[in-house]
């Protein structure tokens, strides 16, 4: 099993990442007033030490113009917040922008905690976003894995063999591939799963497999924000967790029994 490699220690991900999706984009006053209450927010400042406002691109075409002008508006349409790790990674990331807010991290321990600071990032953004709604939302994992020695039979080393995500022609194939594929489930709201997995060579020449999984719920409702803060976590969080089962149970099912069981990945009889 030495042969599989995983991202960061005792677990394969290289990021996990929040998405939400907004009814309404936001507007330059929503965006000053999320970088006010940081400015504010000392603790705040502390997790997220980087502030990267992002100006509107306009383009500007024909007249008396020869060739076509972007142009940088003054308008703010989203900002970014984030700490990094020493290999310059982003450790934790905040970004607003449009209508779609995303949160995330590469520096994941585990779910609670992680869950946890989402939490806060958002009691800390819903404020400034009182009145508008959500009305999509995702979760997304990255997860990595180095192969050591490829002349070994690593796949059945990493994957569960007649799983339901690997075609039977992948077993055979000894240069690089993907599969990229994607299924619909209709839990009282429809939940869009797709799973991504790519075999390559990366830039420092090491083979590897990266999985992504994204599970997007398109709510059978709005979300209004509002100054209930706890009043809408109640109705977020049973959907991010129902995406991180998926996710749990998407994984589960495709990789070796060997490789869940060091990546302490368990699924409950009743799940």
């Amino acid at each position: 099993m030495n042969n599989i490699q995983f991202q960061n220690g005792n677990n394969a991900i290289e990021r996990v990442a929040f998405i939400f999706i907004l009814s309404e984009p936001i507007n330059n006053m929503v965006v000053k007033n999320v970088i006010t209450n940081y400015q504010n927010a000392p603790d705040m400042i502390a997790k997220l030490p980087r502030c990267q406002p992002q100006n509107m691109i306009s383009f500007q075409i024909g007249g008396m113009m020869e060739q076509p002008q972007n142009m940088t508006s003054p308008m703010m349409n989203g900002v970014i917040f984030d700490s990094l790790l020493p290999d310059g990674r982003q450790k934790w990331f905040v970004n607003l922008a449009n209508n779609f807010l995303t949160i995330g991290c590469s520096d994941y321990t585990r779910w609670d905690e992680i869950w946890s600071m989402v939490k806060e990032y958002m009691n800390f953004l819903m404020p400034a976003l009182e009145g508008n709604s959500i009305h999509e939302i995702g979760i997304e994992y990255l997860d990595e894995f180095r192969i050591t020695d490829i002349s070994e039979d690593w796949k059945k080393e990493l994957f569960r063999e007649n799983n339901d995500f690997i075609p039977n022609h992948i077993w055979s194939k000894d240069d690089f591939w993907h599969i990229h594929q994607g299924y619909f489930l209709n839990n009282g709201h429809k939940i869009l799963n797709n799973i991504n997995i790519n075999y390559f060579i990366d830039e420092k020449m090491n083979n590897k497999v990266v999985i992504q999984t994204n599970h997007k719920t398109t709510c059978s409702n709005l979300i209004p924000v509002s100054s209930d803060l706890s009043g809408v976590m109640s109705l977020i969080e049973p959907i991010v967790e129902e995406n991180h089962l998926l996710n749990k149970k998407v994984v589960y099912n495709l990789l070796s029994s060997e490789i869940c069981k060091k990546m302490e990945l368990e699924l409950k009889n009743d799940a």
